[in-house]
């Protein structure tokens, strides 16, 4: 019986560590183009940035072509990043 459920929550397993390496590669390319528009990115935000979720991500990634600078950014994580 454990057998069978060990290779029954394989797919479970295999679509979450997709499902995070999908999270991590967005996360890593916003941060990419957030320090190509604006340069310089604090620590305590990029990690704030690699926590978001994939949604979250996404909003972000919607809106990053929209900043100008550095403030824009800073307005974005203190009102909807929280």
């Amino acid at each position: 019986m454990h057998y069978f459920t060990r290779i029954s929550a394989l797919p479970l397993i295999y679509q979450d560590w997709v499902a995070q390496g999908r999270r991590q590669g967005q996360a890593s390319l916003i941060l990419s183009q957030l320090k190509r528009l604006i340069c310089d990115i604090e620590s305590e935000n990029e990690i704030r940035i690699s926590a978001l979720s994939i949604e979250q991500l996404q909003g972000l990634g919607d809106v990053l072509l929209e900043f100008s600078s550095r403030d824009d950014l800073l307005a974005l994580v203190a009102s909807n990043l929280d």
